[in-house]
């Protein structure tokens, strides 16, 4: 990590508070600065997303992301600051199933993989979700939800029994896996070597498998997979497979649109997407 100096001037008081905390806490005084302005900068987020989301700004979701949170950490932050949550039919559902599936401990650990057809189309997610495992099947979130739809507009899947959407996709020759298959209820939990290791499982599955299309519902394993940054569309090919990655779930309106048309013609090409 890169450091750079900054020099400022503090008065007596500030002085002499940082000294005392240095000796409190057994710390050098800069490592107590740099300890103090970590704990002041996350505060910080954290007020300012809990504003946000009380004007009605931001969703919960990205609450949770601007503060650095996950999304069950937030709430317990809007209890605590008296901000209610309103809560939907299908966010009661899912939180509901989220924590029939922590009450169950380990015992369901992962979604399994679900290996494409040669030439289907191999959907590749960052990790499962604690209410997808809880409910056997991929994507069964609110986010998730929306993913499954658009991908049935994009003829994917066709009449998919809600919650069972993976199913359908399967009958269609697709696959599903993640980069990492242990499930969290943020992604931002993952060790840095699990994504390491999850990215080289991943390159072996996709040999194994050979679909005729690589299509990342998330941006991080398509920037492991290509090796650099991507954007959503067309990606770089992963050993002559074409990839693909869909706008993330709060993008514009217009921008995923023209995104789907993109992913549209390219299946149209592939045959309707089919194997």
């Amino acid at each position: 990590m890169s450091t750079e100096q900054i020099n400022i001037r503090l008065d007596d008081e500030l002085v002499e508070a940082l000294e005392r905390i240095a000796r409190e806490e057994a710390l050098d005084r800069a490592t107590a600065i740099r300890r103090l302005l970590r704990t002041s900068i996350k505060e910080w987020e954290l007020e300012r997303a809990l504003l946000r989301y009380r004007r009605g700004e931001v969703s919960l979701g990205r609450a949770a992301e601007e503060a650095r949170l996950t999304q069950w950490e937030l709430l317990d932050a809007l209890r605590a600051a008296g901000i209610a949550y309103p809560l939907t039919a299908v966010d009661a559902e899912t939180r509901a199933a989220a924590l029939a599936g922590e009450d169950r401990g380990r015992d369901a650990a992962t979604l399994p993989d679900i290996p494409p057809k040669p030439g289907g189309v191999l959907l590749v997610g960052i990790n499962p979700a604690p209410v997808s495992v809880a409910a056997g099947h991929y994507y069964q979130g609110r986010l998730g939800r929306r993913l499954w739809r658009r991908l049935e507009r994009l003829g994917l899947l066709h009449d998919p029994v809600p919650g069972k959407e993976d199913e359908s996709f399967a009958r269609a020759g697709h696959g599903l896996t993640d980069l990492v298959k242990r499930p969290t209820h943020s992604a931002s939990e993952l060790r840095r070597e699990e994504l390491d290791a999850g990215t080289e499982a991943l390159r072996a599955k996709i040999r194994a498998w050979k679909p005729g299309l690589i299509l990342f519902a998330f941006k991080a394993p398509a920037t492991r997979i290509g090796g650099r940054d991507v954007t959503p569309g067309p990606g770089p090919s992963f050993e002559g497979i074409p990839t693909f990655l869909l706008t993330g779930p709060y993008a514009p309106s217009a921008e995923a649109k023209q995104t789907d048309i993109e992913l549209r013609a390219l299946l149209d090409d592939a045959g309707e997407g089919a194997p």
